[in-house]
């Protein structure tokens, strides 16, 4: 259980990459947009260290689950409390997540969008003006 929670959450890492670097119109680019990122990678990871899960409060355990790269973190102090539901549900979770995010990024490279170039989100291009004017 916790080898399908870790394949899980790193095809959604990787497609999530995949979705992002669609973006970068450089290395540098594609870099500052995997900053966020790796961010919802470090949150659940250091609180794994210093803090039980069964001791969070409600609010920090809920948005704790949202991210799907918490599961795996925690899957083993499931199993290992015999909170089984807890670790199918996220499970279940991270499956429907990279599902959706699967489908969003094959759907982006089944379309000629990649070599036309005009694939565009306003928020991303400000973004990576602001950061090339510099």
């Amino acid at each position: 259980m916790l080898g399908l929670s870790l394949f899980l959450t790193i095809l959604a890492g990787l497609s999530i990459c995949m979705l992002m670097g669609t973006f970068a119109k450089n290395y540098e680019s594609a870099q500052m947009l995997m900053f966020p990122l790796i961010i919802l990678v470090f949150i659940p990871f250091f609180l794994s260290m210093f803090k039980s899960f069964f001791t969070l409060p409600l609010i920090l355990k809920t948005v704790l689950f949202v991210i799907p790269f918490s599961h795996p973190m925690w899957a083993s102090s499931f199993l290992m409390f015999d909170q089984h539901i807890l670790a199918i549900s996220g499970i279940i979770y991270v499956a429907i997540f990279t599902t959706i995010i699967m489908a969003i990024v094959s759907r982006i490279f089944k379309s000629d969008t990649l070599l036309t170039g005009r694939f565009e989100i306003k928020w991303i291009d400000k973004l990576l003006n602001f950061r090339s004017e510099k």
